[in-house]
């Protein structure tokens, strides 16, 4: 196959790829946060006072503050 009929199958795949991440991304992370508090839950063990009390929005900042970047 010639590159010329190859490249829109790869902008294709790299859209589709990249837009699948953008849309389920958000989805997965909300329900596996809820796994870990359902687990929580049935073990009995208490979250932390920090992490019941941030939003999705904080702890997204606070992930930023504690990347191995800022830490130097």
């Amino acid at each position: 196959m010639s590159s010329r009929r190859l490249v829109p199958f790869l902008v294709a795949g790299v859209t589709g790829v990249l837009s699948g991440v953008y849309i389920f991304k958000p989805l997965l992370e909300k329900a596996d946060q809820d796994r870990q508090r359902q687990a929580q839950a049935e073990t009995g063990a208490r979250p932390s006072a920090l992490s019941s009390t941030m939003t999705p929005q904080t702890t997204e900042a606070a992930d930023v503050v504690r990347s191995p970047s800022s830490q130097k």
